[in-house]
């Protein structure tokens, strides 16, 4: 007896191929050198796509993309291969922790869209400090093992690269809410999501005025009054 393919998993691998592809391809093609680290670091976009898979599909699974893709881009790129491991583990608890904050703050039943997108943003921002304060660890190893390469030597270069990190988490947050927002609204998208998941319920984004408020603000005209037209 042949088994029918489970819809949801098919779904939920189909999504994180594209997005772990759309991750290492806007990773490898943006890399911004941050100059006061002498290439021992660069700005990139690769956390918009862990937000967005985090909050659509689950923690682990943006977890994992994360994680993967962030290897990949840092190992084929000679000048940052020494960061590779140090972003597979980071980006990995990157995607896990956006995810549980983000199912944390939404909790459950239907909620507005300015509720939705602040708790959103919230979640992705504080996953993005987490970030840029892990890569605390590999600079920190860095400085250790090639303090020649640095200028003047200086441990200092650092919390400069800290405060390049802390403004591509707040960027990449802000990309990643205005990108998972527009998804929600696909038709059919939010009903796979919630059944990809059994930790995750349908997001139902509830308008800012009920159709019950709009008529009573709003009344409809009658169609006619007294035997006559309204014109």
């Amino acid at each position: 007896m042949k088994r029918k393919p489970n819809r949801d998993l098919v779904f939920k691998m189909c999504v994180s191929g594209v997005f772990a592809a759309l991750d290492y391809i806007v990773t490898w093609l943006v890399q911004i050198p941050i100059p006061v680290s002498s290439g021992a670091g660069y700005i990139n976009l690769s956390d918009v796509f862990v937000f967005v898979l985090a909050a659509l599909v689950g923690p682990w699974t943006a977890g994992i993309v994360g994680g993967l893709a962030g290897f990949a881009s840092d190992f084929m790129n000679p000048a940052y291969a020494f960061f590779a491991p140090f972003s597979l583990l980071i980006k990995f608890i990157e995607g896990v922790v956006a995810g549980y904050l983000f199912k944390l703050l939404r909790g459950q039943g239907e909620i507005k869209k300015v509720a939705l997108t602040l708790k959103c943003l919230l979640a992705f921002i504080l996953s993005g400090i987490l970030m840029a304060a892990l890569y605390m660890l590999p600079d920190y190893v860095f400085y250790l093992t090639s303090p020649s390469s640095l200028p003047g030597g200086t441990y200092m270069f650092i919390f400069f690269d800290l405060g390049f990190n802390l403004l591509q988490g707040v960027v990449n947050a802000v990309l990643g809410v205005l990108i998972f927002l527009g998804l929600v609204q696909v038709k059919g998208l939010t009903e796979r999501h919630s059944a990809s998941s059994a930790a995750y319920e349908e997001i139902k984004v509830s308008p800012l005025i009920s159709q019950e408020q709009k008529e009573e603000k709003f009344p409809k005209k009658e169609e006619k009054e007294n035997g006559q037209d309204l014109r």
